[in-house]
């Protein structure tokens, strides 16, 4: 099982490579990591990064930091990859930063119906939205059902 100072690391580390943004939060994640007691010379490297360092010094600090403490650098062509950063869209989701379509279209395109099992309720939740107009069914039934299921893909990954 991951702790949440490595869930963090992972999720922000997974954002940055798939926005390319997200230097100040990666950095924060690894002070914090550090406050929780993981410490290891990269990991103090990439806490004390600037917010305006360019990408690839960012992905070399973080790919050390990560080999160091002995954490999967995150690969977004693999299962993994993709959940950690659905899960950061989850996160956005829940703080308003991101609308119920666009949660539910980056996981349908980006995981599928083909892919992780526990990503498939927001999967099949953008294909309800494409259907939205029958009498049985409001755009507001299916937010609430984007609600539920985004927080539950939170509780339910990753499960080490």
């Amino acid at each position: 099982m991951y702790s949440d100072a490595e869930i963090s690391l992972l999720e922000n580390v997974s954002w940055f490579l798939v926005s390319g943004h997200g230097t100040a939060e990666l950095t924060m994640a690894a002070a914090e990591a550090l406050v929780e007691g993981l410490d290891t010379p990269s990991l103090r490297d990439l806490a004390g990064l600037e917010p305006g360092s360019s990408c690839s010094d960012v992905r070399v600090v973080a790919l050390a930091a990560f080999d160091e403490l002995g954490l999967p650098y995150p690969n977004l062509d693999t299962d993994d990859g993709q959940l950690f950063v659905l899960r950061v869209l989850c996160r956005r989701y829940q703080d308003r930063a991101l609308s119920p379509r666009e949660l539910t279209s980056w996981a349908h395109a980006n995981i599928g119906h083909e892919g992780a099992r526990v990503a498939q309720d927001l999967v099949m939740l953008d294909d309800e939205l494409d259907e939205i107009g029958t009498p049985c069914r409001s755009i507001a039934d299916v937010h609430a059902e984007i609600e539920v299921a985004a927080a539950a893909f939170l509780v339910s990954y990753p499960r080490e």
